[in-house]
């Protein structure tokens, strides 16, 4: 789940606008990751929720951590609590 994670925050999708995790839901470990194997990650945004306060809001997104041969090896949702866009500042 640590690898899932670390290779999604690498990806910089939300460099700027996130808040913080909420928190990972129905983790299925798939099958096993062995050493020397190239691992990769996909992202799918499953669905959104406004947050009490107007300026953010709840994402939820379907993650996956797939080997060389697309074979699933760790599954998850994760919830991030992010600003929306129309808080954010505008860019340079």
């Amino acid at each position: 789940l640590s690898l899932l994670a670390g290779l999604k925050s690498e990806l910089g999708l939300y460099r700027g606008t996130s808040i913080a995790s909420v928190g990972w839901d129905n983790v299925r470990f798939r099958n096993p990751i062995r050493v020397g194997e190239e691992i990769r990650v996909r992202v799918r945004i499953a669905g959104k929720t406004e947050s009490s306060k107007g300026d953010r809001g709840i994402l939820r997104q379907a993650t996956m951590l797939v080997d060389a041969s697309d074979r699933p090896l760790v599954e998850a949702e994760h919830l991030m609590l992010v600003y929306k866009r129309s808080a954010l500042p505008p860019a340079p």
